[in-house]
């Protein structure tokens, strides 16, 4: 940082442009003052050829492009946490608030007016590049050139109008591919510098990278999911799952296919590792791909293309080279009666993506796992249900043979509970169900599904990630019912418990996904053992990780501002 909170501003910028004169105008002895971080800067730009007297930056976009660069921009989507982050903090201070993207380019500025009329005489305007090979020493250049926040305060700029700035970025960085997707760039006058702004400036870079890294898990689940649908409905060898980068997230059998593949080549065929030919078929809108082995008894059927995925609003632009833009998928075909198949969610705000059953055409089905009103659905027809209703549908599906008055009423009222009661509950809901809810004893009539009898089912099979991903939120969390209390307590303790225990990384991330797995340190921990340093996923998982660790010994996670990658 240049400016230390006991500095005095006027006297350190008088200094650094001294010390600026000194070594680039006379090539003398560096003084003290220059930082080492500088000092290398200038003798990069110097080595590229910028005047410190003369040089104004190149303007790569117009106004024509520049809201295309916009759109189609991976940081677009991080914008409205940005501002509401370091907005006011820019008004306040005096500054502009900039986002670039990886060539330094500006694609957004914002803030006060007469600020942006002195840095428009500057060049520091949208569609502008500020590399350090074009503008010299910069906040956002130097950023992107080491990789790390910086600021530069006065002289430290290398082109003499820049000095009475200052300036603060951070570089954001793809969680696919670790590389620097642009700069968050707080600059205004030296009248206005603040120790603190770099801070900010490094917190709003790192909150962006969380959301970025939010968007690619979700879009890990689909491939997931894509995976499991497609191993539901065909006998065939090995087959995975990858990013639209190429970084394989799942495959099977398990470990056939792991790290990264090039799919840098156009075309819906790939070259593997093993020097074997891979089949893409894309997975939504710019998710991923769903890789297949052509190889010798690896047969590779086509027309089941996922088309179900409603993943519109987790699509983001595909980045270049990716053969993204091919053959749209065709509608897969109805899946048989009992199949589970994967219902996506549609982004941020909806609860994890579920797993979805297949049901007999006449079948009852029951939600009781929703964020919502539970409800239940018949051929031609619905009803949303209350609390009591859904705790009455809830524990008749654990009885399939079904429960007498006294059984029921003790499961929803306890050892005060009253069968007078439970039968005017169930002449209630039966005005509502007809004769999908039966009577002598109390049960559900057949076919019926629901779902929280999925999840103990695919606990029962071993199938822990499904199991995870089908109770993505607690069963009727209001619910005091001591029938469901049991119930929850006992499905969140085998989920907690399987996760636990684990060693696969998509089932401990399944499980942090859900109400009860999101604070769960244990869990959050043997992750962090499980997942490699060069994993992208690992620096979101070590920074949730730490924030449970310090909350846990009493201490604010928020105090300061996160450092580094």
């Amino acid at each position: 940082m240049a400016l230390e909170a006991s500095a005095d501003p006027v006297d350190l910028a008088r200094r650094l442009q001294a010390a600026h004169s000194a070594v680039i105008a006379h090539d003398a002895r560096v003084p003290a003052d220059v930082r080492p971080v500088v000092l290398e800067s200038w003798r990069r730009t110097a080595g590229a050829g910028v005047d410190p007297d003369d040089h104004d930056p190149p303007v790569v976009l117009d106004e024509h492009r520049i809201d295309d660069a916009r759109r189609e921009h991976p940081l677009a989507i991080t914008l409205p946490a940005v501002r509401q982050a370091v907005g006011r903090v820019a008004q306040d201070a005096g500054h502009l608030l900039v986002v670039t993207d990886a060539s330094g380019t500006l694609l957004w500025a914002e803030g006060h007016s007469a600020v942006k009329d002195a840095a428009w005489h500057l060049g520091f305007f949208e569609g502008a590049r500020w590399a350090e090979a074009d503008v010299g020493t910069n906040a956002i250049g130097t950023a992107l050139a080491i990789d790390h926040p910086v600021q530069i305060f006065s002289g430290e700029h290398f082109v003499r109008t820049h000095h009475p700035w200052v300036c603060s970025g951070a570089p954001i960085h793809d969680p696919e591919t670790g590389a620097a997707l642009g700069v968050i760039d707080l600059s205004g006058p030296l009248r206005t510098a603040h120790p603190m702004i770099l801070g900010f400036v490094t917190s709003a870079a790192r909150m962006a990278e969380h959301l970025l890294a939010e968007r690619m898990h979700q879009r890990d689940r689909v491939l997931h999911e894509a995976l499991l649908e497609d191993l539901e409905h065909r006998t065939h060898g090995r087959c995975a799952v990858v990013s639209r980068t190429g970084r394989v997230v799942a495959s099977w059998p398990h470990g056939w296919l792991s790290g990264r593949i090039d799919l840098t080549s156009p075309g819906s065929r790939v070259t593997l590792p093993d020097g074997t030919v891979g089949q893409l078929e894309p997975v939504g809108a710019g998710v991923g791909f769903l890789v297949r082995s052509t190889a010798a008894g690896c047969p590779t059927p086509g027309g089941m293309l996922l088309a179900e995925a409603r993943v519109a609003a987790i699509a983001e632009p595909a980045p270049a080279g990716s053969p993204v833009a091919g053959p749209a998928p065709a509608a897969s075909a109805p899946a048989p009666a009992g199949t589970a198949v994967v219902a996506r969610g549609a982004g941020p705000g909806h609860p994890p993506p579920a797993v979805r059953d297949h049901h007999p055409e006449d079948a009852t089905v029951v939600t009781l796992l929703t964020d919502g009103t539970p409800h239940v659905r018949w051929p031609g027809g619905g009803t949303e249900v209350g609390l009591r209703h859904a705790e009455i549908l809830c524990l008749l599906a654990l009885h399939p043979g079904g429960l007498s008055g006294e059984q029921l009423a003790l499961r929803l009222y306890g050892e005060a509970g009253n069968p007078v009661t439970v039968r005017a509950e169930i002449s209630r809901l039966r005005r509502l169900l007809g004769e999908r809810l039966q009577t002598r004893p109390y049960r559900l009539a057949e076919p019926f599904d629901v779902d929280v009898v999925g999840v103990r089912e695919a606990l029962r099979d071993g199938r822990l990630t499904e199991a995870m991903l089908r109770y993505a939120v607690p069963l009727l969390p209001r619910s005091q019912a001591p029938g469901v209390v049991e119930l929850r307590d006992e499905l969140e303790g085998a989920l907690q418990c399987a996760a636990r225990g684990s060693n696969d990384a998509a089932t401990l991330l399944a499980w942090i996904e859900t109400t009860e797995g999101h604070e769960d340190l244990p869990a959050h921990q043997r992750l962090s053992a499980v997942l490699a340093d060069d994993d992208p996923r690992a620096p979101l998982v070590h920074a949730r990780t730490a924030r449970l660790e310090q909350r846990l010994a009493g201490r604010d996670p928020y105090a300061e501002p996160a450092r580094g990658r």
